[in-house]
């Protein structure tokens, strides 16, 4: 059977509608995020990642979930956020959903925030705190990008008008990412030759970054696609070994093959992409029970 992106797209966009409606009637009635689950603490990241994936659907124009407005649904989500406890991964999917709305200052989705609580939306993108521990080599390397891209967010919300920071650590991704001239990276801080997922997911999660990279940025991207190409697996894992393997491997391949088809780096391979990709949907949609966990 003949596989389109835009049916593929209505696929994922459908099943994560489902799922997310799923989850809101068994475990987060109301939008509201429990303090535990199955014995074990939720952290902000929950919160987080939940108001980035409805960003996403809200972009490929998803209106209502459980029967709301998603503005309405974020707005209730951000209104609930701990601050000094996001960070890092966190604080950019944060930014990055008002970003889609606007500047902070003004932002629709902040309006019917208590002055506190935007406060408190306001500390959860700043992650600039982190950047001691990039220093003294306690995060991995690749987390230059993590960090570029949270001060990104901030800059680009108007809440920085100071770009050196972002600067420096702009130009500090491109050593890590430059430093193999193969494009291959090896995140770890002591060079033992770590190569896997992040070897390729790197270059996906600084796109972003990519016009301030220039054409490093290109070429890993190229390499990166072409290694996951050569690795993958038929069940749409993008890289089988290492770290983050099962789900997350198949949704590496995913978020590659929307990049590689839908910006054009895909070249001769567009049809093997989709395939990739439709591969990868059929194992991450398995991983989840009928109650969207």
């Amino acid at each position: 059977m003949t596989i389109t992106a835009g049916d593929l797209a209505e696929r994922l966009s459908r099943f994560a509608v489902d799922t997310l409606e799923a989850a809101e009637h068994h475990h987060l009635s109301g939008w509201r995020i429990p303090r535990t689950f199955a014995g074990h603490l939720v952290g902000a990241d929950v919160r987080a990642d939940v108001c980035f994936t409805i960003h996403h659907l809200a972009a490929a124009g998803v209106t209502t979930l459980a029967g709301e407005p998603v503005d309405a649904v974020l707005s209730r989500l951000l209104a609930g956020i701990d601050g000094p406890s996001t960070h890092t991964f966190f604080s950019y999917r944060i930014a990055e959903t008002l970003l889609h709305h606007g500047p902070f200052v003004g932002n629709p989705l902040l309006a019917s925030l208590t002055d506190d609580e935007v406060e408190q939306v306001a500390v959860a993108v700043d992650s600039s705190d982190w950047l001691e521990l990039l220093d003294a080599k306690v995060l991995p390397r690749n987390y230059a990008g993590v960090l570029s891209r949270c001060e990104l967010g901030r800059v680009s919300l108007g809440l920085v008008t100071d770009t050196s920071r972002l600067d420096d650590l702009v130009a500090r991704v491109g050593r890590v990412l430059g430093g193999n001239p193969r494009r291959a990276l090896d995140d770890s801080n002591d060079r033992i030759g770590r190569y896997d997922i992040y070897t390729a997911d790197v270059w996906l999660f600084t796109e972003p970054l990519a016009s301030r990279l220039g054409p490093l940025w290109e070429d890993g991207l190229t390499r990166a696609l072409d290694l996951v190409l050569a690795v993958g697996s038929r069940d749409g894992s993008a890289v089988p070994w290492g770290r983050s393997t099962g789900d997350l491997a198949a949704a590496l391949t995913l978020e590659l093959a929307a990049l590689a088809v839908s910006q054009g780096h895909a070249g001769d391979n567009a049809a093997v992409w989709l395939r990739r990709g439709a591969d990868a949907a059929t194992t991450l949609m398995a991983g989840f029970d009928p109650d969207g966990i």
